[in-house]
C-alpha cells in the first residue's frame, strides 16, 4: 500500500487554515448597564403579567383594605370641606391590587390626576402618593421637573414615556396590615402637597 506524504505546500495549507477558519478577532465590551437594566424590566413585566393571567380569585383582605381607606379619605374630605373626586370601590379586589386610581381635583384639568400606591414592592416597605400629568408637552415637563416638592421623585409616566410622575413616598398599607390611621393621613397629607404645589404653578 502506497501511502502519499504530504508536500510542503499541503503542510503550509493545514498550518495556515486553522487562522482562516477562526476569522477576525472580535474586541470584547463591557455591557451597556442602561440596555442590561432595560432588558431585566422587559423580564420583569413579562414575568409579571405571567403571574397574573389566568383564573384570578377575588381577595377579601385586599377589599376591606380599599374600602376602608376611601371610607377614611372620603370622611378626612368631608370634615376638611376638600372637594377631592374618589373613585368608587369596587365589586372585587385581587391580591396585587394596590393601587387607588385616578383621584382628582375640581380644578386639576383633565390630564391631570393622583394616584395612591398602597404598597409598591415585596422589597420596598413603602408606598407612594403620585401626581401624574400625561400627556406632559415638553415645556410643561420642564417646569415640572424643576419645581418638583423637595424630596419627592420624577419620573416618566406611559408605555411611551408621554407623561410624567411626580411622587411622595408615604407609610405602606398592605392587606396583611389594613388601614393604618397614621398611613392614611400621611397619604392625605401628600395629596394636599402635590395638589397644592402643581396649582401653585397653574398660578403662578
Amino acid at each position: 500500500m502506497h501511502v502519499r506524504t504530504p508536500s510542503v505546500g499541503t503542510l503550509g495549507v493545514l498550518q495556515t487554515a486553522p487562522d482562516v477558519v477562526k476569522g477576525p478577532r472580535r474586541e470584547w465590551r463591557k455591557p451597556d448597564p442602561l440596555r442590561r437594566d432595560y432588558r431585566r424590566k422587559i423580564i420583569a413585566r413579562a414575568l409579571e403579567k405571567k403571574a397574573t393571567t389566568g383564573v384570578r380569585n377575588p381577595d377579601p383582605a385586599v377589599y376591606r383594605l380599599h374600602a376602608d381607606y376611601l371610607n377614611w379619605i372620603g370622611d378626612r374630605c368631608n370634615h376638611q370641606a376638600r372637594p377631592y373626586e374618589l373613585p368608587q370601590t369596587k365589586q372585587a379586589y385581587f391580591d396585587g391590587d394596590s393601587w387607588v386610581d385616578k383621584i382628582r381635583h375640581p380644578d386639576f384639568p383633565d390630564h391631570v390626576w393622583l394616584r395612591h400606591r398602597l404598597w409598591t414592592s415585596q422589597k420596598d416597605a413603602t408606598g407612594m402618593v403620585d401626581l401624574i400629568v400625561s400627556p406632559a408637552p415638553a415645556g410643561e415637563r420642564e417646569r415640572l421637573e424643576i419645581s418638583a416638592p423637595e424630596g419627592a421623585t420624577v419620573a416618566s409616566y406611559g408605555n411611551k414615556g408621554q407623561g410624567i410622575r411626580i411622587s411622595l413616598a408615604v407609610q405602606e398599607m398592605r392587606r396583611s396590615t389594613g388601614i393604618i390611621e397614621t398611613g392614611a393621613a400621611e397619604a392625605f397629607a401628600a395629596m394636599e402637597r402635590l395638589t397644592g404645589f402643581f396649582l401653585g404653578l397653574e398660578k403662578g
